[in-house]
């Protein structure tokens, strides 16, 4: 069932199927800020940053799971603009935010990213490996820059954070600005 047309993510030439999965969320820009942002809000939640990085990643084993099945989105300006919230909320300090407004933001993120992973051209086995390297890829970044945000003590590495959060804030306006020039 494809919801619109999309055109497929090439993967890279000369290596498998699996490499191919690890390597493409760190190289597709919008899914690297996805990634970051996922673990900026994880890690600079007070606790539960564990659980927290777990929803997203099984939200991103949901999201991959329907892209397999076909499902497709036009655009990532989806994945855009909700990773720009969410920045937006991590730079706002979303540590302020009720609890499960904040443990359900990541189940979004990481179904659109999940769902913006889709692999064409590709035998069934080759599939299978390309989307768990791409869950790898995307459960173990985000976990470790949750934990690094996690373990931020100082008051300059908080403010770090917030900065990193508004330059992926920039980085997002810019793309959706991109995006909506192109129509």
């Amino acid at each position: 069932m494809c919801l619109f047309a999309v055109p497929a993510h090439l993967p890279i030439e000369n290596i498998n199927e699996f490499y191919n999965g690890i390597l493409h969320p760190l190289l597709v820009p919008a899914h690297l800020l996805t990634i970051i942002t996922a673990g900026l809000l994880a890690g600079q939640q007070p606790s539960h940053t564990l659980l927290r990085s777990r929803i997203f990643m099984g939200a991103a084993a949901v999201g991959l799971i329907l892209s397999a099945l076909g499902v497709r989105i036009a655009t990532p300006l989806p994945l855009i603009v909700y990773v720009l919230v969410i920045a937006i909320a991590v730079a706002a300090r979303s540590e302020r935010f009720p609890v499960f407004i904040v443990t359900l933001a990541p189940v979004p993120l990481g179904i659109l990213l999940g769902i913006d992973s889709a692999f064409d051209g590709l035998t069934t086995k080759g599939l299978v490996w390309s989307l768990l390297g791409c869950l790898l890829s995307v459960s173990f970044s985000s976990f470790y820059v949750a934990l690094l945000v996690k373990k931020a003590s100082r008051p300059w590495q908080h403010i770090a954070v917030r900065v990193a959060a508004s330059w992926v804030t920039a980085i997002c306006l810019m793309v959706a600005a991109l995006q909506f020039a192109q129509r």
